[in-house]
This record gives C-alpha cells, structure tokens and sequence, in this order.
C-alpha cells in the first residue's frame, strides 16, 4: 500500500488523483509567533481543513478562513469576501509558481510551506526579485512528514503518523513573502533576504 500510496504522488494535474498531503501539526507551530488577532486565509483547505485546525489550535485570537477548489472554491478565481490579513498554506506540489504568482498578486503577506527545492526554479527567483518587498525563510531543523489523504481518511482521530507511513523525500520549509520575519523560531533558522 505505501508504494501505491507515493506512486500517486503529484499526479493531481492529469485529474487521475489528488496532490492532496495534509500538513502535520508541528509544522504548524514554526509560526507561533504571527500576532494575536490576525486573519488568515487558507486556500488549500481541502475538505478536510486539517491546516486550518493546527492553526486555530495554536492560536484561539487567529481568525482562519477556509477554501479549497474541492468546494468550488478555486484559489485562481476566488478569494474571501471576508477580510484577511495574510494567506498560510501547504501549495499543491504541481503548479506551484502559479500558486506564488496568484497569491503574490494581492499585495499582502503570503506564507507557503514548500519544499526546499523550490528554490532551484528561476520563475520563482524572478518573483522574489521583482513581486516581493521582503522575501525570508523559516527552515525547521527536522523534516516535515506530511499525511497521505489516504491514510488520514482512514482515521481522522490519529493525531501521530509512524515514519513509515507518513515519509517526505524532501526537506521543507516556511517561504515568508512581504512579511517581516521572527527574530527567532524554536527547531529552526530564520534566513533574511537583503535588498539593495
């Protein structure tokens, strides 16, 4: 089962499955130090929120709109009637510069978990340059684990994945854009971009 767990991986795009990884809870907590009151924007919910509720766990001030494309809700053509201040996600692996360029295309801080990787791209290195006042990263000192849907959809009261079962290939990290960044994360290290 873990084989054809991963050999879906990252076919959302064909429309043959979801890109669909939900967010462990410690992934979360690298951003306790966003300000009480805040409203954030999650809009790679999936019907299943489970970002969203780490969130609101975190922090009972943060106020944590939800959307997702699975209910109609397409981050390309949608955004909150509802005012927010920020957008925290965990992108889909697939099209992830256009993710960038939507949610950079608000003027507001944007928050995307992603993997390292990301940074090899030249579109996303022009984006940083020329779409974003600030540009910071937040590299946890462990690697995040994400949750298969599969696998959570099985038991969604688990709130502890075996390695096994919940194994990344790559190393991820919290990409900060026009926000200013913590002085300092606990489990991690906060690297600045500077500007000329």
């Amino acid at each position: 089962m873990q084989r054809e767990l991963f050999a879906d991986a990252g076919k959302r795009a064909s429309g043959t499955t979801r890109d669909e990884w939900f967010t462990p809870a410690y992934a979360a907590e690298y951003l306790r130090w966003l300000p009480n009151g805040i409203r954030i924007w999650e809009p790679c919910a999936s019907k299943h929120g489970l970002l969203a509720k780490h969130l609101r766990a975190l922090n009972d001030t943060w106020t944590v709109l939800e959307s997702d494309i699975s209910s109609g809700q397409d981050f390309f053509q949608y955004a909150p009637v509802d005012e927010w201040d920020v957008i925290v996600t965990n992108p889909p692996f697939k099209n992830k510069i256009a993710f960038f360029e939507r949610a950079l295309s608000f003027g507001k801080p944007v928050l995307f978990l992603c993997s390292c990787a990301a940074l090899e791209s030249n579109p996303l290195k022009k984006l940083i340059a020329t779409s974003a006042s600030s540009f910071s990263l937040i590299m946890p000192h462990r690697k995040i684990h994400f949750i298969p849907e599969q696998l959570y959809i099985a038991d969604t009261t688990r709130t502890t994945w075996k390695l096994r079962e919940s194994h990344s290939f790559f190393q991820s990290m919290w990409f900060l854009f026009n926000m200013p960044p913590p002085a300092s994360v606990e489990d991690a290290t906060v690297m600045t971009t500077a500007r000329s």
